[in-house]
Formats: C-alpha cells, sequence, structure tokens
C-alpha cells in the first residue's frame, strides 16, 4: 500500500509585544523555559541534534526551541534545551559555530549583555562576540557568533507561555493544506503528484516518481534504499522525529529557491521519455534493416 503526505502548510509567529527581562534562573527543581529570540525578526535558536550547528527556526513550541537558564551573572549562565542540549560555542572568534550538546565543550558559559531594551548573549570570555543569524535573518541559518555591535544581534527571552500569539498560518492556497492518501491508482497518483508542492513519505516508489515530476522528496526515515536520488538533490531524509521533519518541512516551505533547485535536480531514474527513446532507437533498426534487405 502506497503512503503520501503531501503538505501545503506553513507556520509563522506574531509575537505580543512584551517587555524584555532577564530569564528566571532554574534551580532546585524549579525549571523555567524560554524561546531565545532575535528581536529584529521572529526567528529563534534551535539546536535538533547532539553537536551539530544551531539553526534559526520559527518558533512552534518544539523542544529543540525551548531552554532553560541556570548559573549566575558572576560564573556564568547555561542554556540547556527540553532535548537535554546544552549551548556552547565551538570557539570565540567571529564565525565561530554555536551547537548544543549532551556532553558540550567547555565554552558552554555565557553572558547576558544589555543594550537597550534587549540583550545580546555572548561567551562568558569574549563579549565582543554574540549570537547572531548568519548570513542575515532566515529560517534555517546557522547561529555563529559576530560583532556585539551588528543590529541582529540583540536578542529577547520570551517566556514558553507568555509567547501565547505564536500560532498556524491560515492556509496559504485554497486547497486543503494536508491531504494523507492510503491508496491511488497510478494515474490518479501522477495526475496528483504533478500538482505537488513538496512530497513528505516513506514509500520508496514515490523517491522515484515524484522527482521525474519535478516534485521535492522529504522522506521520513533515517536511511533510504535510494541513495542515488538523495545524492542528485530531489531527494532529502527528514528523519522520523517531529522536530527533524518539521524543520526539513518549513525549511522548504519558506525558502522558495532551495525548494527549486531540488524541484529541478536532474532524476538519476530518467526524464520520462524512455518509451518515445526506445520507440525511435527501434524504428531507426527497423529502418536500416529494411534498407539493408
Amino acid at each position: 500500500m502506497r503512503r503520501i503526505v503531501l503538505t501545503l502548510l506553513c507556520m509563522f509567529a506574531a509575537w505580543t509585544a512584551i517587555a524584555s527581562d532577564l530569564p528566571k534562573i532554574s534551580e532546585n527543581g524549579n525549571e523555567y523555559w524560554y524561546y531565545l529570540k532575535f528581536t529584529q525578526g521572529s526567528y529563534v535558536v534551535a539546536s535538533d541534534g547532539d553537536g551539530v550547528v544551531c539553526k534559526s527556526a520559527i518558533p512552534t513550541g518544539l523542544r529543540s526551541q525551548l531552554w532553560k537558564v541556570e548559573g549566575s551573572a558572576t560564573s556564568g549562565y547555561t542554556m540547556t534545551n527540553k532535548l537535554g542540549l546544552t549551548l556552547y560555542a565551538v570557539a570565540t572568534s567571529q564565525g565561530s559555530e554555536i551547537r548544543a550538546s549532551q556532553t558540550p565543550g567547555g565554552l558552554n558559559k555565557f553572558r547576558f549583555n544589555t543594550r537597550g531594551n534587549y540583550y545580546t548573549i555572548t561567551p562568558y570570555s569574549n563579549t565582543a562576540q554574540a549570537l547572531n543569524c548568519w548570513g542575515g535573518m532566515g529560517m534555517g541559518n546557522d547561529i555563529k557568533l559576530y560583532d556585539s555591535s551588528d543590529a541582529n544581534a540583540p536578542m529577547e527571552f520570551v517566556g514558553e507561555y507568555a509567547a501565547a500569539s505564536i500560532t498556524p498560518a491560515v492556509g496559504v492556497i485554497p486547497y486543503p493544506r494536508f491531504c494523507g492518501l492510503t491508496d491511488c491508482g497510478t494515474l490518479d497518483m501522477h495526475n496528483l503528484l504533478s500538482r505537488c508542492t513538496l512530497v513528505l513519505t516513506d514509500s520508496g516508489g514515490l523517491q522515484e516518481e515524484a522527482p521525474a515530476l519535478g516534485v521535492p522528496v522529504l522522506v521520513l526515515r533515517g536511511e533510504t534504499e535510494r541513495p542515488e536520488a538523495v545524492e542528485a538533490g530531489c531527494v532529502r531524509l527528514a528523519g522520523t522525529t517531529a522536530e527533524g521533519i518539521f524543520y526539513a518541512a518549513s525549511r522548504l516551505l519558506s525558502d522558495e529557491q532551495e525548494r527549486l533547485a531540488m524541484a529541478h535536480a536532474v532524476s538519476p531514474y530518467g526524464d520520462g521519455h524512455a518509451s518515445e527513446k526506445i520507440a525511435d532507437i527501434l524504428t531507426a533498426q527497423f529502418t536500416l534493416g529494411e534498407q539493408a534487405g
């Protein structure tokens, strides 16, 4: 049975205007959770994997986006998300990556520096470099250190429940935003696929068929028996966690250029004109045979 999930849903966040305060410190069994939000946009710091670079993300309440703060101004603050990953800097120089891990390196202490009504988050040993959205504000950009005086450096701590205005967007097209199918005939399936923006599936066959129609595919697995499609750039592995799947889909739905790059990647399974080429070859062979006879 074929299983396909077609998603045409994106999310956005509209933040309630609230005063920015320093976060409450989690201690003595009391935990307080916050989004680390850039003030120049609606993006927050997220980390979905142990030891991987943190990314800017649309705030949706995922465990990868909510952080508790421990420590003090004197000793430095640590930030750990609900996945148990603690924030750390690879180094303290400009361009150094910000990552999160269950076993963080030594550079996991930070300072919160007042800047107007907001704060910059800097390594404890170097306040000249602050967390920033590398390459400018945008979905899925790396979080790295950059000049603390940069316009994109100020951040605020938005409480888990204070950001009550985080809501799903209304539909962006006049069709169902989500469609799940358990079975479908070949012609109907191909007709439907050709109209899709993006396909999320664990079907092996769809990993071949959708790219031939110029539709990006996110595979809901940790591995695939069709690695050539991943290498070609028309298929990506989204994994099996809610955070990973949401991040992969949101990234493509919010970045048209990236989605089109996948859509225009050359399918390793052909261009859909194999039968025409076979017919041309056979016609040419029979024509030569008749001329020779």
